[in-house]
């Protein structure tokens, strides 16, 4: 019972680090609730109570944030979830087109195939681009990938079953099915960083298939021989593409920003708000100047712009509200008709010599 306590509070605190890992924990925890005895028929009242602790712990631990986010903005769901029912031109956002074949299929395939294609073309470089090399490369991992399994199902599964390993691929199967439909299905926003979860179950698998895959004398020895050759190959390889893609930001943060930062607390002495898309850097250098406001301008963490965006006002809002903008206003785009970016754009005007544009008054 301690133990159980134990996980449910480190499946809390997790959650207080990211709330969608409530699914990713919890989904797996809750299922060997329910299947913790020694057979496969689950002892169902005492695994319900076990159920119960191990909820109960959890919520217990999450319930300081639940709480804070109720009173402060009157929902439980925080703002970077309820956002992308709002927006389809945020980063991530799976678009519906159900006018012709190839929007279908796109508008079908797309969110299902989410955990891979958005890290692939990441990956490649083709985050922004119509998908070429991508798909290649995704077809190749896929068949990488289901071969082996496909060549040896009947022994895999057989020898799954004698060492007991069935219900944990079964785990990773449900998480996997639950994180395509919620995020490409209900959500339908998928950003690169999404994947990882996903592809730690798909190593769950693998790493608990390959074995069986290798000593299984009814697959082809040419087929056998080479995997786990190309197999470390293409692991080395992803590494390899990942350090190169992310930004490490080898140079301080401030020289892009603290002089821009600098410029507006003396051009407002008396305070200014800066608005921005991505305002993670600029709030963080904007910190020691206490004159010096910044407002995240996407809603992913900003509750007051959001309920702008639910009752039609944000042009309204962004006008009357924000002194600086640190980044193109088109990027509003997400929220405003082409004719409100068009008048945020006459609105705000590029500051000379510098980076920033400022409201005309």
């Amino acid at each position: 019972m301690m133990g159980l306590k134990v996980m449910a509070a480190m499946v809390g605190m997790t959650g207080l680090a990211r709330t969608d890992n409530l699914i990713t924990l919890g989904v797996p925890l809750s299922l060997c609730c329910l299947f913790r005895s020694s057979g496969r028929t689950p002892e169902t009242g005492k695994s319900m109570g076990w159920l119960a602790v191990t909820g109960a712990s959890a919520l217990a631990v999450m319930s300081p944030w639940f709480i804070w986010n109720l009173s402060s903005f009157g929902s439980i769901l925080q703002v970077s979830g309820q956002v992308k029912f709002y927006s389809h031109g945020i980063y991530g956002s799976l678009k519906t087109d159900w006018s012709s074949i190839s929007g279908v299929f796109k508008s079908l395939v797309y969110p299902a195939a989410a955990p891979v294609i958005w890290p692939t073309r990441w990956l490649l470089g083709e985050e922004f681009q119509p998908p070429r090399l991508s798909i290649i490369v995704m077809f190749l991992l896929a068949c990488g990938v289901l071969i082996p399994l496909v060549c040896a199902r009947r022994s895999i599964i057989s020898r799954l079953r004698a060492a007991n390993s069935t219900f944990l691929i079964a785990c990773a199967l449900v998480l996997m099915f639950l994180h395509t439909l919620v995020l490409g299905f209900v959500f339908r926003s998928y950003e690169t960083w999404y994947a990882l979860p996903y592809f730690a179950y798909l190593c769950l698998i693998v790493g608990v298939s390959l074995p069986t895959f290798l000593t299984d004398p009814a697959v082809p020895r040419w087929l056998r021989k080479p995997f786990p050759i190309v197999a470390a190959a293409l692991f080395a390889t992803v590494l390899a593409l990942g350090i190169c893609r992310f930004p490490w930001q080898p140079d301080r943060l401030e020289k892009g920003w603290g002089s821009e930062i600098n410029a507006v607390t003396l051009r407002y002495p008396q305070g200014a708000v800066v608005g921005a898309f991505h305002a993670g850097v600029i709030s963080w250098v904007a910190s020691p100047h206490k004159n010096i406001k910044v407002t995240n301008l996407d809603c992913f963490v900003n509750n007051v712009t959001f309920a702008a965006v639910k009752r039609s006002a944000y042009l309204e809002y962004v006008i009357n509200t924000v002194d600086v903008m640190a980044e193109n206003p088109k990027g509003a785009a997400m929220y405003l008709t082409d004719d409100g970016v068009d008048s945020l754009q006459t609105v705000f005007r590029k500051w000379e010599r510098h980076s920033l544009l400022v409201r005309e008054r």
